[in-house]
């Protein structure tokens, strides 16, 4: 037979929709679709040469050249999405079509050819994140063979193809590839014949962030499986072999230009800490995070005013922040701004390809007063010290101590007050009913808040005992010298910053040393009653400055001290803080307090509570 062409009598066209599963396996879930039509037009020739007469016994008829071919011209377009983790490979028969069999004669013999096309739909490839993408293929091939006595077999195929992809969607990695193989068998006597197989098809190679974030590729393969038997002249030809196997680039992402976004805390009205309050300002000398957002810590977004990210660098983008008051900020650590007044901040992002991007806001610095709450311990007895606690909190001040020297306390007469400033007072009222307590605390900056207490203040107990008479909270810390040297507690001054995971001073060669921080009461106890404490570790909750939220359960103890201490993991975060007591007498009417003990800033390690 001549060269094979492509003959309008094999003409087929069929639409598909199929949904595969990835395979078995840990942590897999999704689905990918593959859906669109192919459609086909095939020719074949199928060529045996025999020699010698027809009444010769089959072993002294001679067989020349054996050949078959099938001409294919393809067109398939695709639509390949999902949103998938796990592998594919699977394949389905969606379609057959039947074609007139062809007879021709081998001599006497009559042969008959009976062509049938089989269609299959195969998804494959490795897949963690959610795609879609569609893309048509045209493909022109003819696949073939020839067997001859003296060369053998010989591969005469020849083909070529080419694509057209718009731009997929991608997030996360995925490779997942879809196509359409075609089978067209044209048997002898419908038991055994030629046999040919063309599976072409797209692979997306998407990877985000990477550059570039998406290749298509196309591919094409071809393959035979050519057996021939016939009446009287028995298996003339078996023969198996891949005849090509190529992929061509179709397409791939451009340099893709960088996203920049402002957060709510570039805006009014938004969140500058998480938990915190509600504001469109920053505080002055308060360091605040002027980097890229993009980034997480510990499973966390970082709080930023912007986010800027690439497909192709991710979060690896050149970032440059700009005051017009200031000059270039830094975008690692933190910044502090040491004026007030308004600032005009511009972002500018750059990809590694030079593209970039750029946003303005404008970011007000002012110094905010000092929050100040009063704490109290109940009700108040008639000449007898009643303990008052300062929590003060500033952003703008670097040290937390100069806020209580700054606290300066007012009452009116006959009512007393044991020191002018500090974070802890003792007051000693001089009469009964409703009496009040001030305190003024003063920035560095001059802004100022003022607190008033009311207390109920009760005539004096029948029985003043047990009576605290003196409080305080101790560092044990070396003193001496040589081997004159030893281990003593040592007054922490109110408004102190302590750190609850230090270890104190010890001559104990084994064994853990002691913390370094306790709290210490004595009680005047005439009648050597059996009193217990209630230690209790108060901080600020994150969740307001005026807010305190009780770090540590309430520690029932027979001893009048108690031990300072945080486990030593964690994320450390300084506070106000005090410790309180109450102390316990066997007639319950007659128990003291809860009582400050002191009052100070304590660091701490965040989420762990100080024992």
């Amino acid at each position: 037979q001549d060269q094979v062409g492509i003959g309008e009598n094999y003409a087929f066209s069929v639409n598909f929709n199929h949904v595969f599963v990835p395979k078995a396996g840990p942590n897999v879930s999704g689905n990918v679709t593959v859906d669109g039509s192919v459609s086909y037009n095939v020719g074949l020739g199928v060529y045996i040469a025999v020699s010698g007469p027809s009444f010769l016994p089959p072993r002294l008829i001679r067989v020349g050249p054996v050949e078959a071919k099938v001409g294919f011209a393809q067109q398939a377009s695709l639509h390949i999405s999902g949103d998938v983790v796990g592998d594919l490979g699977d394949e389905l028969k969606f379609a057959t079509q039947y074609y007139e069999p062809l007879t021709f004669f081998i001599g006497p013999v009559p042969v008959v050819i009976v062509p049938r096309l089989d269609l299959y739909l195969s998804a494959g490839g490795r897949v963690e994140g959610k795609f879609d993408f569609r893309a048509s293929e045209s493909n022109v091939a003819q696949l073939g063979a020839r067997w001859t006595p003296d060369d053998g077999w010989k591969n005469i195929s020849d083909f070529d193809f080419s694509g057209d992809v718009p731009k997929p969607t991608v997030f996360g990695t995925v490779k997942p590839s879809g196509g359409v193989k075609s089978t067209f068998g044209f048997k002898l006597y419908d038991v055994a014949g030629p046999e040919m197989s063309l599976l072409g098809g797209l692979v997306l190679d998407g990877q985000i962030p990477r550059s570039p974030n998406w290749i298509v590729t196309g591919f094409l393969k071809g393959n035979m499986n050519f057996k021939v038997e016939l009446p009287i002249l028995g298996t003339l030809a078996d023969y198996q072999v891949n005849l090509f196997d190529k992929s061509l680039e179709f397409a791939r992402a451009g340099n893709t230009p960088p996203t920049l976004a402002l957060t709510d805390l570039a805006k009014p009205g938004g969140v500058a800490v998480i938990g915190g309050p509600r504001t469109a300002f920053v505080d002055l000398r308060a360091p605040v995070f002027m980097g890229n957002g993009c980034v997480n810590y510990g499973g966390f977004p970082v709080v930023s005013y912007f986010i800027a990210s690439d497909l192709e660098d991710g979060c690896g983008v050149q970032v440059t922040v700009v005051s017009d008051k200031d000059g270039t900020l830094p975008t690692t650590g933190k910044y502090a701004f040491t004026a007030e007044g308004q600032r005009r901040i511009t972002i500018t992002v750059r990809d590694s390809q030079g593209t970039t991007a750029s946003k303005t806001f404008a970011l007000y610095v002012l110094n905010a007063a000092p929050t100040l709450t009063l704490q109290n311990s109940g009700d108040a007895r008639q000449g007898e010290g009643y303990s008052v606690a300062a929590q003060v909190t500033d952003p703008n001040e670097a040290d937390p101590s100069i806020l209580c020297g700054r606290t300066v306390w007012s009452v009116d007469a006959p009512d007393t007050l044991a020191t002018a400033t500090g974070c802890l007072q003792t007051v000693t009222f001089g009469t009964t009913g409703t009496r009040q307590v001030r305190a003024t605390t003063t920035d560095s900056d001059g802004a100022a808040s003022t607190q008033t207490l009311s207390v109920n203040v009760l005539p004096p107990p029948a029985n003043p005992y047990p009576r605290v008479s003196s409080r305080g909270v101790y560092s044990l810390d070396s003193s001496g010298s040589g081997a004159f040297r030893f281990c003593a507690d040592v007054p922490v001054t109110n408004g102190s910053t302590i750190d609850l995971s230090q270890d104190g001073c010890t001559r104990v060669i084994v064994g853990d040393p002691p913390r370094r921080f306790s709290a210490k009461v004595a009680v005047e106890n005439p009648q050597n009653e059996a009193l217990t404490y209630d230690w209790t570790v108060y901080a600020e909750n994150s969740e307001g400055a005026s807010v305190l939220g009780v770090l540590g359960s309430v520690t029932r103890s027979a001893s009048p001290s108690f031990t300072l201490s945080n486990v030593r993991n964690g994320y450390p975060v300084t506070r106000p803080c005090r410790v309180d007591v109450k102390v316990n007498a066997p007639d319950p009417a007659r128990s003291k307090g809860p009582t400050t003990v002191w009052a100070g800033y304590c660091t701490y390690f965040f989420a762990n509570l100080p024992r």
